[in-house]
C-alpha cells in the first residue's frame, strides 16, 4: 500500500537518532488492548512492506526510487546514521542473509581502501545487531497456523516414497534418503510460498528448514556405529516416535552433543598442531619480488573473483593488481597468476603473495591455518541442532589455487 504525503514528510523529518526503540514499536507494532478478558489487537503505523517513493533532493538516492518504509528505516537507521552513504549508496533490495554478506562485503571492502574507518565498521556492526535483536520482536512471525503442521498431502506423498522405496531405505541408503528429503522439503516450501510463517526460513536469520524436516517430515538418516551404516528414521517428533525408531534417535544425540563436548577439545587441540605446523609461514617485507616466471592459469568468473582481489596477474608481460576497479574486465577470462605456490624467496614475496594481508598488516599468514579447525569445530556443534545429510560431488582441480 502506497504511503501518504503526510507519512512520508514524518518519516522523512527523522534522525537516526530518533528511532530508539519506542520510535520503532510506534512505526511498525501492534498494541494489545484487554478489555472484560477480550484482546483485540491495533493495526500498526505502517507495514514494513508499505510503499513510498524518493527523489534525490529528498533523501541520498541517485534518482527517483520506488521502494518500502521497511527498507529506507533500514537505511535511516544503518548506513546514514555509521555515514556510508557514499560507499553503500541507498540499499533497495530484500535484505536477507545473502543480500546482507553482499552489503557487508562492500563495507568491508571499503574498509581495506580506507573509504571506511574502524570506528565506522565497529559502529555498523553494534547497529546492526540492535535494529536485529530488536526489532525481531516486533514485526517478526515466528510460527503460522499453516507452518505449525504438515500438510496432508505433503503427509500422503511422504507415505507413498516410503512404500516405493522400502528395500533402499531398510538397507540404510542415504542417497535415496537424502533424495526423499529434497522432494518433501521443496513439495514444503512450494505449499509455504507466501505464509509469513516462511520469512524466518527465508531470510536465513537462523531459521533452518533442516529443524522443519526433523520435527514434521522424518529424522532421515543416522549414523550407527555397531554396525558401521546407516539407519534411516521415518518418525518425526510431530507424528511420535516409534517403537524401532528409539535407539536410532537416541544415537543421534549422542552424535550431537559429542562436538559439544569432545569435539571441542579435538579441534583445540588440532588448532595448536596447526599453529606448530605453519607458524613459519610468513611474507616478506613489501614490494619485494622472488623472479620467478611461473604462474598458475586460473579462469576468473563472477563466483570466484572476489577471492582474487589484490592478487597480481601477468598481462602484456606487466603485472596487474586486481582491484575492485580492474577485476570486472578480467570476469570470464583465463588469466596468469602469481601464486606463493610457485614462490622462489625465503618468504613469500609481495608479488606472489598480493597486497591483501599487506593492506590488513598481517606478515604472519600461517597463523591464518586455526581457521581451518575452528570451521570444523563450527559444522560440528551444528549437527546438535541439525541432522540432515548433502551429497556433493567433488572436483580436485577446484581444490588448488
Amino acid at each position: 500500500m502506497k504511503i501518504s504525503n503526510d507519512d512520508k514528510k514524518y518519516l522523512l523529518s527523522l534522525t537516526p537518532e530518533d528511532l530508539d526503540f519506542s520510535t520503532l514499536v510506534h512505526i511498525f507494532g501492534s498494541t494489545i488492548n484487554i478489555n472484560d478478558n477480550i484482546s483485540k489487537a491495533s493495526t500498526p503505523n505502517f507495514r514494513t512492506t508499505d510503499e513510498m517513493t524518493l527523489s534525490p533532493s529528498e533523501y541520498f538516492v541517485k534518482e527517483v526510487t520506488n521502494t518500502t518504509v521497511g527498507r529506507f528505516i533500514w537505511n535511516k537507521y544503518l548506513i546514514e546514521r555509521v555515514g556510508l552513504q557514499d560507499v553503500t549508496g541507498y540499499i533497495n533490495f530484500v535484505i536477507d542473509d545473502k543480500a546482507n554478506g553482499k552489503i557487508e562485503a562492500i563495507i568491508t571492502k571499503g574498509l581495506i581502501d580506507d573509504k571506511v574507518t574502524v570506528e565506522q565498521f565497529h559502529k555498523y556492526v553494534d547497529y546492526r545487531d540492535t535494529l536485529g535483536m530488536q526489532l525481531n520482536s516486533v514485526i517478526t512471525t515466528s510460527f503460522t497456523p499453516l507452518t505449525i503442521k504438515t500438510p496432508p498431502e505433503i503427509q500422503k506423498r511422504k507415505a507413498e516414497l516410503f512404500k516405493q522405496y522400502k528395500k533402499e531405505l531398510d538397507n540404510g541408503d542415504i542417497i535415496v534418503s537424502e533424495r526423499i528429503e529434497k522432494e518433501l522439503t521443496s513439495r514444503t516450501k512450494e505449499i509455504f510460498k507466501g505464509d509469513p510463517g516462511m520469512d524466518l526460513y527465508n531470510s536465513g536469520a537462523r531459521g533452518n528448514f533442516g529443524n522443519y524436516k526433523n520435527m514434521n517430515l522424518f529424522k532421515g538418516a543416522t549414523a550407527n556405529n555397531v554396525t558401521g551404516k546407516f539407519d534411516i528414521v521415518r518418525s518425526s517428533f510431530m507424528d511420535g516416535i516409534s517403537k524401532q525408531d528409539i535407539p536410532s534417535f537416541a544415537t543421534a544425540v549422542v552424535s550431537g552433543a559429542y562436538p559439544k563436548a569432545v569435539g571441542t577439545q579435538e579441534s583445540g587441540y588440532m588448532t595448536k598442531q596447526l599453529l606448530a605446523a605453519f607458524q613459519s609461514e610468513v611474507l616478506d617485507e613489501a614490494g619485494t619480488d622472488c623472479g620467478t616466471k611461473s604462474t598458475l592459469d586460473i579462469t576468473l568468473t563472477n563466483r570466484n573473483s572476489k577471492d582474487f582481489l589484490y592478487r597480481y596477474i601477468v598481462d602484456g608481460g606487466k603485472y596487474v593488481c586486481l582491484t575492485p576497479q580492474v577485476i570486472d574486465k578480467y570476469v570470464g577470462k583465463t588469466v596468469k597468476l602469481r601464486s606463493p605456490m610457485m614462490c622462489k624467496g625465503k618468504k613469500y614475496c609481495n608479488i606472489c603473495a598480493g597486497e591483501m594481508n599487506y593492506k590488513l598488516g598481517n606478515l604472519n599468514i600461517g597463523l591464518g591455518c586455526a581457521k581451518i579447525s575452528t570451521t570444523l569445530q563450527r559444522l560440528g556443534m551444528k549437527k546438535f541442532h541439525i541432522s540432515n545429510l548433502a551429497s556433493n560431488k567433488i572436483d580436485q582441480n577446484d581444490m588448488f589455487i
